[in-house]
């Protein structure tokens, strides 16, 4: 068991870790610097306890990120670099040897695979005690990377972090995986990476759940193989190093952005007159904002010149576009419609205010003598019962 200091957001900063390795295989540290010698494995553990994988530091991945800085100048085209989460329990999924041509159904994301010459991410979901190879999810770098290329020069250190993207909801709480972010960086270039496959979305328990433990390893790979392909030289004393681990959490989450509120039309208003709906306006609704249903606003929808013809049966509520607590409601039409009551716009309205109360405005009105019936017009309303007196009128201020 060999210590080395890290990071965490769950456990605290300067925090001392463990490695359990291969007994006999090459393994170093020094402070936050992690070496490990060719064909060797080692977990993190959060005490110096290797008898129960429950020693294993579990961080609860979901929304969350991990990083550190590795080099891999050491690690020919042959071998490769290692840094993987994997379900750990002390039953099906430990750390001890399961003999020869045994493979462990585990789960296991692979944060990197690399080497001089390659660099992947890849996470193969095992699911119900069987792993699925058909559903893995995988991400290769393709370009700026290798020895001596200027995007990602693989004889120096580089930086890498990897991010659990989740959507948050209406409610605030997380959601399914949605995909897996590597960025390579190394001074001013960088490398994005993802994965995102629906599968991702099946495991999301297994990342929030505190069941996924970090390992690493320098393996022989051999030619050709799936982090750099087909090789020139062997893998001979491969050594790896890990430093300056962080782990963090909900710093990958797509934060819950609402709906932008809604003007919603609750339909016609008391009245003509009210705050809103302005001068000649022939139909006014009451609104409001999805975000504020109490906070209620009157706008005029029409200001078109209307004929009215006679009083509408009923009362006003009955009918859509009349102003539900006004009793000026009126069968009319648009001005100069040749089809008149036989207009499609043919409908009950509420006379607007500008029309009422000037049947006997001697000043605005010239009237001929002769006397109407008193339910023609606006004769129905303005001038109610027997006494009543309507004429033919029109305004002064007319041209015709």
């Amino acid at each position: 068991m060999k210590p080395f200091i890290a990071n965490s957001s769950v456990v605290g900063a300067d925090h001392q870790f463990w490695l359990n390795g291969i007994k006999g295989k090459q393994i170093a540290t020094q402070d936050r610097e992690i070496k490990l010698g060719e064909d060797n494995r080692a977990f993190v553990l959060k005490i110096n306890d290797e008898s129960t994988t429950t020693s294993a530091y579990f961080h609860d991945y979901l929304g969350g990120t991990v990083q550190f800085d590795v080099d891999v100048s050491n690690v020919d085209c042959g071998c490769s670099a290692g840094v993987y989460l994997t379900t750990s329990n002390d039953k099906s999924c430990t750390w001890n040897d399961y003999g020869t041509n045994v493979t462990p159904q585990c789960t296991t994301i692979d944060l990197l695979e690399a080497n001089r010459f390659g660099f992947k991410t890849q996470t193969m979901p095992c699911l119900s005690g069987s792993c699925n190879a058909a559903a893995k999810c995988t991400a290769k770098v393709t370009s700026g990377y290798g020895p001596g290329n200027a995007g990602v020069d693989t004889t120096r250190s580089f930086h890498v972090k990897t991010s659990f993207w989740v959507d948050q909801n209406e409610s605030g709480l997380m959601t399914d995986l949605q995909r897996i972010e590597t960025t390579i960086t190394q001074d001013d270039s960088s490398i994005t990476i993802v994965q995102k496959c629906d599968i991702l979305a099946d495991l999301t328990d297994i990342f929030a759940g505190n069941q996924l433990a970090m390992s690493i390893s320098t393996s022989i790979v051999g030619s050709p193989n799936e982090v750099s392909g087909t090789c020139s030289s062997t893998c001979t004393a491969a050594t790896s190093v890990i430093k300056n681990v962080v782990w963090t959490s909900d710093d990958a989450i797509n934060k819950y952005v609402p709906p932008p509120p809604t003007k919603i039309d609750a339909g016609v208003a008391p009245t003509l007159k009210e705050v809103g709906c302005g001068a000649n306006c022939t139909e006014c609704h009451a609104f409001y904002m999805s975000n504020a249903p109490a906070s209620i606003f009157y706008e005029c929808v029409d200001k078109t010149v209307y004929l009215y013809v006679s009083q509408c049966s009923g009362s006003p509520s009955s009918h859509p576009k009349c102003m539900s607590k006004d009793t000026y409601c009126m069968n009319s039409y648009p001005f100069g419609d040749p089809n008149r009551t036989s207009s499609k716009e043919y409908a009950c309205r509420t006379l607007t205010e500008n029309n009422k109360g000037l049947l006997n405005d001697k000043l605005a009105f010239v009237y001929r003598t002769t006397r109407l019936s008193k339910n023609v017009g606006i004769c129905s309303i303005d001038c109610p019962g027997t006494a009543g007196r309507c004429y033919e009128s029109w305004r002064r201020d007319s041209p015709e």
